[in-house]
């Protein structure tokens, strides 16, 4: 029996974080400081403030300090399982190894590489999800195509506060393939139907396999929603240099205890 309550939440955290480079030779991204917290810390603190009571950290055996800090720090919070990537072949292959964990319910995705200015707009996606596939997503500029997904919505603009359907995703597109400015998958929420999804996904020219291909399976199937992120909201890129920096300095000035 499928079960819509979102209790649990899924975090890739294998990745080698080369954008982060060199300091991620040495420490974990999902453990460099904001505002002298780690990462993850803020991630998982956000699932506790959403009310997930299980979370599945998808890492690697080359970062053991995630486990040891998560376990120590979190282990009295959330019920902590944690599985292991052994080839860094692409987020499907990534949420694919927690389909053992997830079962029948449906789950957040947390991506780590993420952060939003407060915990208000996951905390919605799950409340608003309704047993829906639902994207948390935010309005963005043209410069910021070429970093992120973009949604295509059905009727242009989303109003905020509902689930609005979204017809495709394009990864990383230019201004001349599409005029939304709609962008972001960071967190969402899915039901266990994506792993038969995944299942289908292709590898892309670079050999990895896309966790996006299988979104864009369910929005052709009219199975996608976007919810779109609280005003004044804003999200940190904080798996690069600068999002990264940006994140620790808003962060810094504004505490989250």
């Amino acid at each position: 029996m499928k079960n819509l309550l979102v209790k649990k939440a899924v975090l890739p955290c294998a990745g080698k974080g080369t954008r982060m480079a060199p300091i991620t030779e040495i420490l974990p991204k999902e453990l460099l400081p904001l505002n002298c917290k780690p990462t993850i810390w803020y991630i998982l603190t956000e699932c506790l403030e959403g009310g997930i009571e299980e979370v599945c950290v998808i890492t690697s055996k080359s970062k053991p300090l995630i486990e040891q800090y998560v376990t120590k720090e979190f282990g009295d919070k959330l019920k902590l399982t944690f599985v292991y990537q052994e080839v860094m072949n692409g987020t499907a292959k990534a949420v694919y190894l927690a389909k053992d964990f997830v079962g029948e319910s449906s789950f957040l995705y947390a991506n780590p590489d993420c952060l939003f200015s407060s915990f208000l707009p996951t905390k919605e996606l799950i409340k608003k999800s309704e047993g829906q596939n639902v994207l948390s997503v935010f309005h963005g500029t043209e410069e910021e195509l070429s970093k992120f997904s973009v949604d295509e919505f059905v009727s242009q603009p989303p109003e905020r506060g509902k689930l609005n359907k979204i017809s495709r995703i394009l990864e990383k597109p230019t201004a001349e393939e599409t005029t939304s400015r709609y962008m972001g998958y960071w967190r969402a929420v899915f039901t266990s139907e994506i792993f038969s999804l995944l299942e289908q996904v292709v590898p892309s020219k670079n050999g990895e396999y896309q966790l996006t291909d299988a979104i864009e399976s369910f929005a052709k199937q009219g199975k996608l929603f976007g919810l779109l992120s609280p005003e004044n909201e804003i999200l940190f890129d904080a798996g690069a240099k600068l999002g990264y920096a940006e994140a620790n300095l808003y962060f810094t000035k504004n505490p989250i205890k």
